[in-house]
């Protein structure tokens, strides 16, 4: 335990200098979209009770709304709530032959899945932990259970109390959430089994009002070829309870980064992209206060026999002396300058920082409202800029939250592990979908709409012809995402409906049959 209780010191000192190069670009963050945050976002103290001191008073509001804009955005490209977001599919080492099978199985599993998600507070808690930090590029969540029988727990981890740092294979590996609490709180955050020592206790019991840290630390143990974590929980610098824990998704903090670089764990989220503009949205938006102010109440003068010195600048509405005698000595003393530069140069720095945010999709140009053929292609172009930088969201985040949860449920026995048809002990391995693919499927459905209405206007007999209706029409569905939802006939099903349709058209026609071989005849696309 010792040596437990070292590694785990050294791990989370390691993670705080990974923290501590992002500190300041955090803390500036926050001033530009969460003013109530406190500034301090390391681990090593309490946050204070106070508001925060700024130096400067926050002039725009650009940010605040841009955040929670981003939120929003992540939140319904990736996880939409009443949704299905995520699904599990057959890896490709599994046979044709038993795929479909499977595949049933892994649809079976998926909504047993989503079910605990959504009985879960986990909507609730992700709106917390996205706004502000998911543009910030970092969050956490906690998903945990106490008991088999009480629905999952999901907690937002506060950047400050997160440590994390890459592991030997550049994902995010060693992991931390560093809480401060009331002693008498103490025995409710930690394990039933945790051990606390003679002195520990006593300070527990003695100071209930006193102040505590309670650690929870993970990492991998790259060393076994399943997935294990080393699970420690310290109680200030104590260690009191360690535990192995095996399995894809035991391990319960899942963090979560937008457009990280390799080399550091925390990611570089349009919050701090578009810092630049921000402070000089920022600065223009009290000049143009200032300017404004100088306009309504001008700074005058007065005849004196002595002259103020105004070095230092003038203050809008005071009054200034001037020599004895100087013509028109009552008069304004400043005249603003115009503003149209300013504000044409603050339109365009709004639209960037939109721009940064993903939030400037779709838009209107000019005033011909968009056709749904655009709009659709606006949104699918959106989809695309997000998914480049959201493609290690996704691994992370909906990814990492879809299988935590899918072991939770094989832990509780709401299900097992999918077994290949007619073998059993053995396991078919899935692998987690990811809906950022979305995008490019309708874009190929897209195309693919444009190719056939292209062939039915030039070649319309060839087209039916070569075109298989019924399995192209599946493809679609399956492209759009609607394939739980759109029912297809089998086969025999669609020769009786096409064997009526054929007698209908008979009736109607003046007593015409359509040929056995002919396009529409039953048995024939």
């Amino acid at each position: 335990m010792a040596d437990l209780q070292k590694e785990t010191l050294d791990r989370l000192a390691d993670a705080r200098a990974q923290k501590a190069r992002f500190a300041p670009d955090i803390q500036e963050a926050y001033f530009f979209a969460a003013p109530q945050k406190a500034r301090n976002v390391t681990s090593t103290a309490a946050a204070s009770a106070t508001p925060p001191k700024d130096d400067v008073d926050l002039q725009t509001s650009i940010a605040i709304e841009e955040t929670e804009n981003f939120a929003t955005t992540l939140l319904n490209s990736f996880m939409p709530e009443g949704v299905m977001w995520a699904n599990q599919r057959p890896s490709i080492e599994v046979e044709e032959v038993v795929k479909k099978e499977v595949e049933e199985a892994c649809k079976e599993q998926r909504g047993k899945v989503f079910g605990l998600i959504w009985e879960s507070n986990f909507y609730s808690e992700i709106g917390k932990a996205l706004n502000p930090d998911g543009a910030v590029g970092t969050f956490g969540l906690l998903i945990d259970t106490k008991d088999l029988h009480s629905s999952v727990s999901c907690y937002a981890v506060p950047l400050r109390e997160m440590e994390i740092n890459i592991g030997p294979d550049g994902k995010i590996g060693d992991r931390f959430v560093v809480r401060y609490t009331k002693n008498r709180f103490v025995r409710a955050l930690i394990e039933k089994d945790a051990k606390l020592s003679d002195k520990l206790t006593k300070a527990i019991a003695d100071k209930p009002n006193g102040q505590a840290s309670v650690t929870w630390g993970w990492w991998r143990d790259y060393a076994k070829s399943e997935e294990t974590w080393q699970y420690v929980q310290m109680v200030n610098r104590e260690l009191v309870y360690e535990k192995v824990l095996v399995g894809a998704g035991s391990c319960p903090f899942v963090p979560v980064t937008f457009n990280r670089h390799s080399e550091f764990a925390f990611g570089n989220g349009p919050l701090l992209k578009a810092a630049p503009d921000l402070r000089v949205l920022d600065e223009m938006a009290a000049a143009e206060v200032d300017n404004i102010d100088l306009s309504l109440r001008p700074p005058m003068t007065y005849p004196d026999d002595s002259f103020v010195n105004v070095e230092d600048g003038v203050e809008p509405g005071a009054w200034y002396p001037i020599r004895n005698g100087t013509q028109d000595a009552v008069r304004k003393m400043y005249e603003p300058n115009r503003l149209d530069a300013v504000y044409f140069d603050q339109d365009k720095r709004e639209r960037r920082v939109r721009r940064l945010f993903y939030n400037d999709f779709p838009q209107q140009r000019g005033d011909t409202p968009p056709t749904a053929t655009q709009w659709l292609d606006e949104m699918a172009l959106a989809q695309r800029k997000i998914g480049t930088p959201g493609v290690v969201f996704w691994e992370e985040g909906p990814g990492a939250i879809f299988t935590r949860f899918r072991f939770i449920g094989l832990e509780r026995g709401l299900f097992k592990e999918i077994e290949y048809p007619g073998q059993s002990g053995k396991i078919v391995s899935v692998v987690a979908d990811n809906p950022a693919r979305r995008a490019q499927d309708q874009q190929e459905v897209s195309n693919a709409v444009r190719s056939l209405q292209i062939g039915a206007e030039l070649f319309p007999e060839e087209t039916k012809v070569a075109v298989d209706g019924t399995v192209t029409l599946k493809n679609i569905v399956d492209k759009m995402g609607g394939g739980d939802v759109v029912a297809f006939r089998d086969q025999n099903q669609i020769a009786q409906a096409t064997d009526m349709l054929a007698k209908v058209a008979g009736i109607g026609g003046g007593g015409g049959q359509l040929q056995p071989g002919s396009i529409g005849a039953p048995g024939v696309s």
